[in-house]
């Protein structure tokens, strides 16, 4: 498989809970009610929003590979999101979860 079909598997099995496919930064972005759950960057590599005091995100990080999400390349952190390598795709169906998950403990 590839990291593409992986993420569209993702959002397949998330879509009864409402989750959509959109864009962001101009690539496939996971959707619930308009925020932005996770995102397939042109490196292949996964982000997901798991917020940056939750067990989740403390988690993530202990992933090989894991690092908080600095769009662009830039020196300014995401803080509320893990970027993980394609080569740890098998964590992204978990970490979506987590962020919807999030996602849905916020108002």
């Amino acid at each position: 498989m590839t990291a593409e079909s992986d993420f569209a598997s993702i959002a397949d099995d998330l879509a009864p809970a409402g989750v959509v496919l959109g864009q962001m930064f101009g690539a496939k972005a996971l959707y619930f009610n308009g925020k932005a759950l996770g995102c397939l960057l042109r490196s292949n590599n996964a982000v997901f929003k798991l917020g940056r005091a939750s067990a989740a995100h403390a988690a993530a990080l202990t992933i090989e590979g894991a690092t908080l999400f600095y769009p662009g390349g830039g020196t300014r952190a995401f803080k509320d999101w893990v970027q993980v390598p394609e080569a740890q795709s098998q964590h992204w169906p978990e970490l979506a979860e987590l962020a919807l998950n999030a996602a849905t403990a916020t108002p």
